[in-house]
């Protein structure tokens, strides 16, 4: 039933219930008289990350709403204590701003008496503090509490409470309350909040966590710190993130009850733990793999640089030889133009002709290239392998006759490409040829190699240099080398 109203009542709050239709009969007593005893509301702002930052709101000289503003909060709970004989002034002041039950202030005025001290009884707050709180987070003798969701990320939390720093001359051992004083309520509440909220803050710190991962992953080489942030913001809230919920079990453990948690509340915040727990453990298992795939990758990318770097120093050797060939062509020049370039005249007294210089200076090219060629030619052959097995075991008399045989028979330049002169001139070694293209074996299928488990063999068949000449080439007029070699006659064999 709505109540008549006086048209001279300057209270902003029931003015407000008025307008929303929410003023009732029994709201009369919310017009009692205002005393305004304590100079300051104390307000505690909690952040999400545990903080505190506790500061109090002068009541004589700016208005509450005024003292708020000027310090924003956005993100946190603020826990706002005042006495009982400044209700007046904070329902006045916040009470149609932040759209307070009017309970909230009647439980306030009937917890204290006609003078305004609270009452000796017995009268706990009930369990609707912050939607049916545990009865181990009762707040106790003559407190009142109200919970108002501001926003998303505020929660405003208004609480009636006296600062009594101890028994005064003036009082009766029946207003003797050792649990009144604030600063402990605030630490009590501080563990309350930071137990029943913890969930939603640890959800959204897992939110942060996994939006700098992804952005990491994303832009790796812009920001390639949040990652490594990630992760370790992951780590700390999987280690760390389930001791609101072990303090909990703790004190029920402690006061021997069950009832914290049996109920609802408990196990739905058990539940959203043990989810949150599990996408923390399967982003932490995500940003791991990334971190080991990131340093996979600066292996690759230096594995990369080294190649480029071999490539270059190829590339640069192959420079080098090329200027090393054309000296080989330049210095004998130089060479010749610095013999012609004396006067021959007076050695000889008979002038010489441009012939002579072009002669001396084309033989002089033809016996650097040749020493070069050589050298180059010896070189390859050292690095054939030197097994006992690979000799002919050719004395070297027969050897240099296979060789005059070769050039006589005109196969200079072929004896020079296959290697086979280094062979002959050296030690007769079997794995000369490179050139040998009409002696091929003859590969077996792919179907046979698998049956007999073997590699497919060289192309090329190995030669004894000496045989070679003479099997191969079917040359009637070969030398005769049995006396040098201590073996029968072999030129009826042709």
């Amino acid at each position: 039933m709505v109540g008549p109203i006086d048209s001279r009542e300057s209270d902003p709050y029931l003015s407000h219930l008025l307008s929303t239709n929410r003023y009732e009969s029994w709201m009369g007593l919310l017009r009692g008289r205002h005393m305004d005893l304590a100079d300051k509301i104390h307000i505690l702002d909690i952040k999400p990350t545990g903080d505190k930052d506790p500061w109090d709101a002068e009541i004589r000289t700016l208005a509450l709403p005024a003292e708020l503003e000027q310090k924003p909060f956005t993100d946190g709970t603020r826990l706002i204590i005042f006495d009982n004989t400044n209700r007046m002034y904070v329902q006045q002041n916040i009470g149609a701003t932040y759209d307070i039950d009017p309970g909230f202030f009647r439980a306030v005025k009937m917890n204290s008496d006609q003078h305004e001290y609270y009452t000796g009884v017995e009268h706990r707050v009930p369990e609707f503090l912050a939607g049916g709180r545990p009865h181990h987070l009762d707040l106790g003798y003559g407190w009142a509490s109200v919970i108002i969701n501001h926003s998303n990320n505020l929660n405003i939390v208004l609480v009636s409470a006296s600062f009594s720093p101890g028994a005064t001359p003036d009082r009766d051992t029946s207003r003797k309350n050792i649990y009144l004083d604030f600063v402990r309520f605030s630490d009590r509440y501080l563990d309350a909040v930071l137990k029943y909220i913890h969930a939603t803050y640890l959800y959204e710190g897992l939110i942060n966590a996994d939006n700098q991962f992804r952005l990491g992953r994303a832009s790796r080489q812009e920001r390639h710190d949040l990652v490594e942030k990630s992760w370790d913001a992951l780590r700390m809230m999987k280690h760390d993130g389930m001791g609101p919920l072990n303090c909990i079990e703790h004190y029920d453990n402690l006061y021997s009850t069950t009832k914290v948690q049996n109920s609802g509340k408990y196990k739905d915040l058990a539940n959203r733990l043990k989810c949150i727990r599990e996408q923390i453990s399967l982003t932490e298992a995500l940003a791991r793999d990334y971190l080991q795939h990131h340093v996979g990758m600066f292996g690759l990318e230096e594995s990369r640089e080294s190649i480029k770097q071999s490539k270059v120093g190829l590339e640069e050797s192959r420079r080098t030889k090329l200027i090393t060939v054309l000296a080989i062509f330049f210095v004998p020049i130089s060479l010749g133009t610095s013999i012609f370039g004396m006067n021959i005249d007076e050695l000889n007294q008979s002038g010489q002709s441009i012939w002579v210089f072009i002669l001396t200076t084309a033989l002089i090219v033809a016996a650097t290239m040749t020493i070069w060629g050589f050298m180059y030619q010896l070189q390859k052959y050292s690095s054939l392998p030197k097994n006992s097995f690979l000799y002919e075991c050719k004395p070297w008399q027969t050897r240099l006759l296979r060789f005059l045989q070769l050039i006589l028979q005109g196969h200079v330049v072929w004896a020079w490409k296959s290697g086979i002169i280094v062979s002959l001139l050296v030690d007769g070694r079997v794995a000369f040829l490179r050139s040998c293209k009409e002696h091929l074996m003859q590969q077996p299928t792919v179907m046979d190699l698998t049956e007999m488990n073997q590699q497919r063999p060289p192309i090329h068949h190995t030669h004894s240099p000496c045989g070679y000449i003479m099997d191969h080439l079917r040359r009637k007029s070969a030398f005769d080398c049995s006396k040098l070699e201590g073996l029968p006659d072999r030129r009826s064999e042709f």
